[in-house]
Protein backbone atom coordinates (compact mmCIF):
# COMPACT_ATOMS: atom_id res chain seq x y z
CA UNK A 1 0.00 0.00 0.00
CA UNK A 2 1.43 3.93 -0.44
CA UNK A 3 2.33 5.97 1.92
CA UNK A 4 -0.33 8.18 2.93
CA UNK A 5 -0.38 11.47 5.05
CA UNK A 6 -2.83 13.93 6.20
CA UNK A 7 -3.02 16.94 8.83
CA UNK A 8 -6.31 16.45 10.94
CA UNK A 9 -7.96 19.72 12.66
CA UNK A 10 -10.55 19.13 15.44
CA UNK A 11 -12.58 22.09 17.51
CA UNK A 12 -14.67 21.26 19.93
CA UNK A 13 -16.32 23.46 23.05
CA UNK A 14 -16.51 22.00 26.42
CA UNK A 15 -18.96 23.58 29.02
CA UNK A 16 -16.85 22.99 31.71
CA UNK A 17 -13.54 25.52 32.88
CA UNK A 18 -9.96 24.44 31.38
CA UNK A 19 -8.99 23.27 34.96
CA UNK A 20 -11.46 20.09 34.56
CA UNK A 21 -10.38 20.00 30.76
CA UNK A 22 -6.97 19.05 31.13
CA UNK A 23 -7.32 16.94 34.48
CA UNK A 24 -10.03 14.87 32.38
CA UNK A 25 -6.94 14.35 30.02
CA UNK A 26 -3.97 14.41 32.25
CA UNK A 27 -5.66 11.57 34.46
CA UNK A 28 -5.73 8.17 32.61
CA UNK A 29 -8.39 6.53 34.25
CA UNK A 30 -10.98 9.15 32.90
CA UNK A 31 -9.04 8.93 29.79
CA UNK A 32 -9.92 5.30 29.23
CA UNK A 33 -13.40 6.27 30.30
CA UNK A 34 -14.04 9.01 27.74
CA UNK A 35 -11.05 8.54 24.26
CA UNK A 36 -12.68 5.64 22.84
CA UNK A 37 -15.88 4.99 20.70
CA UNK A 38 -18.78 3.49 21.44
CA UNK A 39 -17.93 -0.12 20.65
CA UNK A 40 -14.08 -0.31 20.97
CA UNK A 41 -11.73 -0.62 24.07
CA UNK A 42 -8.85 0.61 25.21
CA UNK A 43 -6.17 -0.62 28.26
CA UNK A 44 -3.48 1.24 28.92
CA UNK A 45 -0.50 -1.29 30.52
CA UNK A 46 1.67 2.06 31.59
CA UNK A 47 0.79 5.73 31.84
CA UNK A 48 3.58 8.56 32.67
CA UNK A 49 1.58 11.94 31.25
CA UNK A 50 5.39 13.72 31.98
CA UNK A 51 7.60 15.29 29.57
CA UNK A 52 9.61 11.80 28.19
CA UNK A 53 7.24 9.89 29.33
CA UNK A 54 5.48 6.92 27.62
CA UNK A 55 2.03 5.51 27.57
CA UNK A 56 1.68 1.78 26.01
CA UNK A 57 -1.93 0.87 25.37
CA UNK A 58 -3.72 -1.38 23.07
CA UNK A 59 -7.05 -0.85 21.89
CA UNK A 60 -9.65 -2.13 19.55
CA UNK A 61 -13.20 -4.49 19.15
CA UNK A 62 -13.69 -5.79 22.92
CA UNK A 63 -12.04 -9.36 22.37
CA UNK A 64 -9.32 -8.15 19.64
CA UNK A 65 -7.28 -5.39 21.50
CA UNK A 66 -4.87 -6.65 18.69
CA UNK A 67 -3.61 -2.71 18.58
CA UNK A 68 -0.79 -1.50 20.41
CA UNK A 69 -0.24 2.20 20.79
CA UNK A 70 2.37 4.13 22.22
CA UNK A 71 2.30 8.05 22.96
CA UNK A 72 5.47 9.80 23.99
CA UNK A 73 4.91 13.20 25.50
CA UNK A 74 7.50 15.79 24.16
CA UNK A 75 5.76 18.99 25.35
CA UNK A 76 3.39 19.77 28.42
CA UNK A 77 2.13 23.39 29.05
CA UNK A 78 -0.75 22.46 31.68
CA UNK A 79 -3.03 23.17 31.60
CA UNK A 80 -2.79 24.81 28.14
CA UNK A 81 -1.01 22.65 25.94
CA UNK A 82 0.17 19.18 25.31
CA UNK A 83 2.41 17.75 22.12
CA UNK A 84 3.11 14.06 21.79
CA UNK A 85 3.87 11.51 19.22
CA UNK A 86 1.34 8.42 18.50
CA UNK A 87 2.48 5.05 16.89
CA UNK A 88 0.01 2.15 16.37
CA UNK A 89 1.30 -1.07 15.59
CA UNK A 90 -0.37 -4.50 14.65
CA UNK A 91 0.95 -7.70 14.58
CA UNK A 92 4.63 -6.67 15.49
CA UNK A 93 3.68 -4.03 11.94
CA UNK A 94 3.86 -0.24 12.16
CA UNK A 95 0.68 0.95 10.69
CA UNK A 96 0.99 4.75 11.59
CA UNK A 97 2.95 7.51 13.69
CA UNK A 98 1.53 10.64 14.45
CA UNK A 99 2.57 13.93 16.37
CA UNK A 100 -0.56 15.51 17.77
CA UNK A 101 -0.95 18.92 19.61
CA UNK A 102 -3.89 19.57 21.82
CA UNK A 103 -4.48 23.12 23.16
CA UNK A 104 -7.06 23.34 26.14
CA UNK A 105 -8.12 27.54 25.66
CA UNK A 106 -10.92 29.25 27.92
CA UNK A 107 -13.28 30.43 25.62
CA UNK A 108 -16.95 31.71 26.43
CA UNK A 109 -18.85 28.37 26.93
CA UNK A 110 -16.19 26.88 29.18
CA UNK A 111 -13.32 25.45 26.97
CA UNK A 112 -12.40 25.83 23.49
CA UNK A 113 -10.49 21.97 22.42
CA UNK A 114 -8.04 22.54 19.39
CA UNK A 115 -6.47 19.00 18.10
CA UNK A 116 -4.37 19.06 15.31
CA UNK A 117 -3.32 15.35 14.04
CA UNK A 118 -0.28 15.19 11.68
CA UNK A 119 -0.77 11.38 10.68
CA UNK A 120 1.24 9.14 8.02
CA UNK A 121 -1.01 5.88 7.74
CA UNK A 122 1.98 3.06 6.56
CA UNK A 123 -1.04 0.81 5.25
CA UNK A 124 -3.06 3.10 3.27
CA UNK A 125 -6.12 5.70 3.44
CA UNK A 126 -7.83 3.92 6.23
CA UNK A 127 -5.94 4.78 8.84
CA UNK A 128 -6.08 8.21 8.07
CA UNK A 129 -9.80 8.03 8.05
CA UNK A 130 -9.57 5.82 11.43
CA UNK A 131 -7.74 8.72 12.91
CA UNK A 132 -10.50 10.97 11.39
CA UNK A 133 -13.69 9.33 12.68
CA UNK A 134 -11.66 8.80 16.27
CA UNK A 135 -10.83 11.53 17.06
CA UNK A 136 -14.40 13.30 16.20
CA UNK A 137 -15.87 10.88 18.23
CA UNK A 138 -13.74 10.87 21.07
CA UNK A 139 -14.36 14.74 21.46
CA UNK A 140 -17.51 14.71 21.36
CA UNK A 141 -17.62 11.31 23.87
CA UNK A 142 -15.12 13.83 26.29
CA UNK A 143 -17.76 16.72 25.84
CA UNK A 144 -20.49 14.00 27.11
CA UNK A 145 -18.41 12.43 29.66
CA UNK A 146 -18.85 15.75 31.63
CA UNK A 147 -22.51 15.32 32.04
CA UNK A 148 -22.46 11.74 32.86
Amino acid sequence: MDVVHETLRFTREVDQPVDAVWAAYADVDHRTQWSVPSGEQIIYDSADFTVNGQDRYRCGPPGDLSNFGTHCYYFIDSPQRLVYSDTIRREGQLMAVAILTWDFEASDQGTRITVVDQVTSLVGQGMIDGHRNGHDKTLDRLRGWFGR
